[in-house]
């Protein structure tokens, strides 16, 4: 590597150093400031463009919270007829080990009425810990509940609104979606917490947990996708280009 350096030469007698401004003119320089450009680098969704993964995001939740929201609803209207006696009551004895899960069917003395033991393996004692928050009694369930179908309605408003930035190339119509679901991926975590802390060591209800708490990583990872092509969108409607060929050569002119 060859450095070369310069020196300025003193000036001769008589002559005028014109980069000098005439005395008593000079002012005080501004100091420079550089404004930093911060990105999320992410360029693609793993075959296709941001565009599409952007797309098939939105898509992808309004199907799964519009199936959770029916889970959710079914669980509150049982919740609020039946209370603890349907499911939660036995999938709680038959985790702690207090009901034989082979005894499926108890036959009172009259031959009339049966009462039916759930498994832990069932989907009320495993999934709907997460989808009707079975984990809790009927009281604090019933408010979960509420909350948990407001969010998933946000959810899927937002998507909707998703798709339409996405069409539109509109980076606030991308905001709404990465608040709510930050907001959903914060309940969800509490909830796949609460789901380990009452498992009773159950094999079914650990499965279960781990499971749900893998799905929310993968939300995270599909906030983050989102939040980078909010920040495309933004920077080249603000022209902050961060790697300016990357956006101009047609390589990502649909990302």
């Amino acid at each position: 590597m060859l450095l070369l350096c310069t020196l300025p030469l003193p000036p001769h007698k008589g002559s005028i150093n014109l980069r000098a401004p005439p005395k008593g003119l000079e002012r005080e320089r501004p100091p420079k400031t550089t404004m930093a450009k911060v990105e999320v680098q992410i360029r693609r969704c793993c075959c296709c463009g941001l565009s599409m993964g952007a797309t098939s995001i939105a898509l992808y939740c309004l199907i799964l919270f519009s199936i959770l929201t029916g889970l959710a609803a079914w669980g509150l209207s049982d919740t609020n007829e039946h209370g603890d006696a349907s499911h939660y009551n036995s999938c709680e004895l038959e985790a702690q080990g207090k009901i034989n899960a082979d005894n499926r069917k108890l036959v009172f003395t009259g031959g009339q009425t049966t009462v039916v033991v759930e498994d832990s393996t069932s989907y009320h004692c495993s999934f709907g810990l997460y989808t009707e928050e079975l984990k809790y009694t009927a009281q604090p369930r019933y408010l979960h509940l509420i909350v948990d179908i407001l969010i998933y309605i946000g959810v899927i408003l937002c998507s909707l609104l998703l798709l339409v930035g996405v069409c539109t190339y509109s980076y606030w119509c991308l905001a709404p979606w990465l608040v709510v679901m930050l907001i959903e991926i914060v309940r969800g975590l509490i909830s796949c917490f609460f789901m380990f802390w009452y498992s009773h060591g159950n094999l079914a209800r650990l499965a279960a947990a781990i499971f749900f708490t893998g799905l929310q990583i993968f939300h995270m990872s599909l906030w983050v996708l989102i939040l980078a092509k909010f920040q495309r969108i933004y920077n080249i409607k603000h022209g902050n280009y961060i790697d300016r060929p990357l956006y101009t050569d047609g390589l990502y002119d649909n990302a």
